[in-house]
């Protein structure tokens, strides 16, 4: 359900992109690595770019770096990256812009529910790295691309069968 509410979000390609990492913390290399990645498709697409900015929330409180990036004209937020910014940021309750966070928030279910009930959090889309979320939104890909049936090879042991049964 999260990928198809994102893309009902975003119906239209945003103009601005703000991207939140923190360039300047011990998360630096891995920022780094996404910053190229993007800038790697950014170059790749030939059809209308969006503006990429770049924002270092990595010595800064990420709910200034976040308002900074939206008062800048950012329409769509990329970050934060480290699981307690994402933490930061959905304490703060107020997120404008369609946001894909690149970890998931890690707190009480209750508070972010509470949040979302009171559509506080209707543009928080996060995005974690664990094998069963990847294996889960896969699935949901295939399935609103309208592939009905799938084939899963996975490894025969225990995390292959997560893997199996998240898919």
């Amino acid at each position: 359900p999260q990928l198809r509410d994102f893309a009902r979000n975003i119906n239209q390609a945003p103009q601005q992109i703000g991207v939140i990492l923190p360039f300047s913390s011990a998360y630096s290399e891995a920022a780094r690595i996404i910053r190229d990645g993007l800038l790697a498709a950014w170059y790749q697409d030939n059809n209308t770019r969006p503006t990429l900015r770049f924002y270092d929330a990595g010595q800064q409180n990420v709910v200034s770096v976040y308002n900074q990036a939206v008062t800048d004209g950012a329409d769509m937020i990329i970050g934060p990256l480290q699981k307690d910014a994402v933490k930061t940021l959905v304490g703060q309750g107020s997120i404008t812009v369609p946001t894909l966070a690149l970890d998931q928030y890690e707190g009480e279910p209750a508070a972010l529910e509470a949040l979302n009930q009171k559509q506080r959090l209707p543009l928080l889309y996060q995005f974690g790295l664990s094998p069963e979320a990847e294996a889960q939104q896969l699935a949901e890909r295939a399935w609103f691309d309208g592939h009905a049936r799938a084939l899963a090879i996975t490894p025969a042991n225990e995390w292959g069968k997560r893997m199996y049964q998240a898919f």
